[in-house]
């Protein structure tokens, strides 16, 4: 990223909020919103030890009960994780030693979830808890790294040996749906080249007005959506057998 790049990155992160805490106006905030929303409330009852697994920078560490969890560890395949793996590899942890892990906005972008849902079995205890949210309709990012979409009957029959579901639900209707397509494409749209990143930073004030009122008049658009069938993400609970 360019100096002004990170500039324009950081102006906007004071002005909407950086991940997980968006305000309104920034472009990506309907789209996580139930979904944070419904893991915020599961996490606070997370026991024991935690295991994050494509942690990033830890952004739902804060989410815990601290009282209830002795050890919150990272696990990723980038540099500057608790745990750094690489793809395929058997991970650093004994076996039956994790007691909840957390796969948020991460089993898309795997491309053998076969392989990483076997070793989060192996690593976690009898009656051990994953909690997994995954995108449905939503554009394709982190490429080249995005490989597919889980409706609520695929992560099931993922899940389907050797895990019972406790709870699965959907996040985000019709509005979020149509919010989230709109406004990253505008995003990506004002990325392509030099000259639409120069009217990006100078039309930073219409952009966040465009993105707040589009994103308010979509959770009009998500009451009035009852087909739960163009929803933005999937929200997951699983205990292990």
């Amino acid at each position: 990223m360019s100096l002004v790049g990170k500039v324009y990155q950081g102006v906007y992160e004071f002005l909407c909020g950086r991940h997980p805490y968006y305000r309104p106006w920034h472009f990506q905030w309907l789209f996580l919103r139930e979904t944070h929303s419904w893991q915020r409330r599961q996490m606070k009852k997370f026991k024991g030890r935690v295991l994050d697994v494509g942690c990033g920078q830890k952004p739902y560490a804060n989410w815990i009960t601290p009282g209830n969890v002795c050890e919150y560890i990272g696990l990723d395949v980038n540099p500057g994780a608790d745990i750094t793996v690489n793809v395929g590899e058997k991970w650093p942890v004994e076996d039956k030693t994790v007691d909840c892990i957390l796969l948020t906005q991460v089993m898309e972008h795997l491309g053998d979830p076969e392989e990483v849902i076997k070793e989060m079995k192996r690593v976690l205890k009898i009656g051990g808890i994953i909690l997994v949210t995954v995108p449905f309709l939503h554009p394709a990012h982190g490429l080249p790294y995005d490989y597919t979409r889980y409706t609520q009957q695929g992560i099931t029959n993922i899940f389907s040996n050797g895990f019972k579901i406790i709870e699965n639900t959907t996040a985000g209707g019709f509005g979020t749906v149509m919010a989230s397509l709109i406004l990253t494409w505008i995003d990506g749209s004002m990325n392509a080249n030099t000259i639409t990143r120069i009217l990006k930073g100078i039309l930073l004030p219409v952009w966040l007005l465009l993105a707040l009122t589009i994103n308010l008049l979509s959770v009009i658009l998500d009451f009035l959506d009852f087909t739960n069938t163009h929803y933005a993400n999937v929200c997951v609970l699983v205990k292990k057998l």
